[in-house]
């Protein structure tokens, strides 16, 4: 979205990102940004009115480009209120680095990845998924969480082979002793459903 390694927008419309305020904010009206290999000029950056950087919540913001980009179907966004149990996957371009080591040494190679996870928890703005270690219960074959540089980054709940928009990659956290990207650590989305109707 900014750059190689800080932070990802997914289009949801053919004049509109969708991403997280924190990143949104580091943006200029003017500024121009790649989709699928062509730039698109910035017209309007719309963060969420209640969101203040000093906090977490409201971490949404819509980024609005001059012209309509044409050659990428955006991607449609979830309208349910079930996400608690389900498989989400997300698709980031953040450091990479093992359970064992997490975020902290991790590579930065801008590749895209993904990894998969349970939805463990939700409430008012945020989905909570933790990177469970091998042979715990409910690990997926995937099992991954969010790193440095994948803020904004969208979390898909599939349905009927279509994959929606649940949630945005805003911030993590470990309790004692556990750094962010370990086994043990906590991940936190923007749940997206919070904010529908501002959004639309």
């Amino acid at each position: 979205l900014i750059e190689r390694g800080d932070c990802i927008g997914t289009l949801v419309h053919e004049y509109y990102l969708l991403t997280v305020a924190h990143c949104a904010a580091d943006l200029d009206l003017g500024d121009s940004l790649t989709v699928n290999g062509k730039q698109h000029s910035v017209a309007d950056i719309i963060l969420h009115p209640q969101w203040n950087q000093r906090r977490d919540e409201y971490d949404i913001a819509l980024i609005r480009f001059t012209e309509p980009v044409k050659d990428v179907t955006p991607l449609p966004i979830y309208r349910g209120d079930n996400e608690t149990g389900s498989l989400i996957t997300l698709i980031g371009r953040g450091v990479t680095n093992t359970g064992l080591k997490g975020e902290r040494g991790g590579n930065d190679d801008g590749q895209l990845r993904r990894c998969t996870n349970v939805v463990s928890s939700v409430d008012d703005h945020f989905i909570e998924i933790r990177f469970e270690r091998p042979g715990e219960e409910g690990i997926t074959p995937l099992e991954g969480v969010g790193a440095a540089g994948d803020s904004g980054c969208p979390a898909f709940i599939e349905i009927d082979g279509i994959s929606y928009i649940a949630g945005l990659n805003s911030w993590g956290d470990g309790p004692r002793g556990v750094r962010v990207g370990q086994y043990g650590a906590f991940d936190y989305q923007t749940r997206v459903t919070q904010y529908l109707e501002w959004l639309d």
